[in-house]
């Protein structure tokens, strides 16, 4: 019976590197259907919080002459398509998270739509294109990465509402590599099963609170940057919340959610008390009890009893530290403050809107009468904010052209002839 002679080094080396090859080139075809799969729909994969902190696929895709929301991106944004060639359109992105993309309305009621419609009745013989870029639960980081898509595909104007979600540091470059890739994305979902149980309702907060700011603070700049680089106008918005959010249980701002009691805080028996003497409408009790439990949960039942007492000066500052120290999604007042120096630093348009509705709200605390739930904005506030925006484009530019005389009120009228308003 005949042997086969040992392999020598330089074979070795040859199967080595054939069998590198072959591994390789498997991979990537397997990496290349896997992400082909995805971009259809046929195929879901990647962790659940990809879409608040990472941009794994472009939020739109070009199909023949126009460009199209992305299947990654069709969960979070609304589907819409624009022209892949400008022509003398005029064309703006709303960009942000779901205060901007217009939550609870899907349609007639949101932000783009008064101001679309405003636009349109304001500049009649002009092409104008209002595209609706933010998306539900995300964070700057994200919105960056939407961002510099926009600049880059003739934006004139970049109007961005971002500030609630922020809690997650961003991630390294090598993780954001990595999830690009589709293999990656459907391993990662494969062993941890991270689409079985869902997010939570809050975004978790980093303790480093410094860093999130400064993260957040270089999101804004990068964003202004890439829209100044590609001759668009940028306008950075600050984000109103309701301080007098009361739903629920304390801290938690959904009622009724499956998984509201995984994400409600748990507010000990000295914070029970104190919320107990306030429902019974002892509120200077409450305030007394509270204010001695050493709990963060408390100082939010000690801003609402104060309200209910009438000391606004001093329930504005406790309703305010409390979400600068437990924000659930919603912007601190920190944060709003980095928009403004950036704004002014980067030589961005500041539109602030957290100033407005505080003018507009009792005592200058909003709540209810404007918004919906804890961050979001009932009809008539998201018509506030169109108004807003559209006084800027006014006064800052860039404007679409021949526009009309008329004064906003006027402008909302005419919409308002034209759509019934939501209930």
């Amino acid at each position: 019976m005949s042997t086969r002679p040992p392999l020598t080094s330089a074979q070795r080396a040859r199967y080595l590197v054939y069998a590198a090859g072959v591994t390789v080139a498997f991979l990537l075809v397997l990496d290349g259907t896997i992400t082909y799969l995805q971009k259809t729909g046929t195929l879901e994969s990647g962790s659940v919080d990809d879409a608040v902190w990472l941009m794994a696929a472009d939020p739109w895709v070009q199909e023949g002459e126009r460009f199209v929301t992305s299947h990654a991106a069709r969960d979070t944004m609304p589907r819409q398509a624009f022209a892949v060639e400008k022509g003398d359109r005029w064309r703006a992105f709303l960009l942000g998270g779901s205060f901007m993309r217009g939550v609870p309305y899907s349609g007639p009621g949101s932000i783009a739509f008064w101001l679309e419609r405003a636009l349109r009745h304001r500049f009649p013989q002009a092409s104008v294109e209002l595209i609706n870029g933010a998306a539900t639960a995300q964070n700057s980081g994200r919105v960056k990465r939407i961002a510099e898509f926009a600049a880059a595909h003739h934006a004139d104007a970049l109007l961005v509402a971002t500030c609630n979600n922020e809690g997650a540091l961003p991630p390294h470059e090598v993780t954001e590599r990595l999830h690009k890739l589709g293999t990656f994305r459907l391993f990662k979902q494969v062993l941890r099963g991270e689409r079985e149980g869902g997010r939570p309702l809050h975004t978790p907060q980093d303790p480093d609170v410094d860093a999130l700011r400064d993260a957040f603070k270089a999101n804004l700049q990068a964003i202004v940057r890439a829209g100044k680089d590609a001759g668009a106008t940028v306008f950075l918005c600050t984000l109103p919340v309701n301080l007098r959010y009361a739903e629920g249980e304390p801290g938690m701002p959904l009622p009724g959610r499956a998984d509201a009691r995984e994400t409600a805080a748990d507010p000990g028996p000295c914070v029970e008390r104190g919320v107990q003497a306030a429902a019974d409408g002892d509120h200077t009790n409450a305030i007394e009890m509270l204010r001695g439990c050493g709990e963060v949960e408390a100082l939010r039942q000690v801003g609402l009893s104060l309200h209910a007492l009438g000391r606004y000066d001093e329930a504005r500052d406790a309703l305010e530290r409390y979400v600068e120290l437990m924000p659930r999604n919603r912007c601190r007042p920190s944060f709003n403050q980095v928009i403004r120096d950036v704004a002014a630093a980067e030589g961005a348009v500041l539109v602030d809107l957290d100033r407005v509705v505080r003018a507009a709200s009792p005592n200058q605390i909003p709540g209810s009468e404007l918004f919906t739930d804890f961050c979001h904005m009932n009809w008539q506030g998201q018509a506030m904010v169109a108004d807003e925006l559209l006084a800027a484009l006014l006064k800052h530019g860039p404007r679409p052209p021949g526009a009309l005389s008329e004064p906003l009120a006027e402008d909302r009228a005419a919409v308002l002839k034209e759509a019934e308003a939501p209930p």
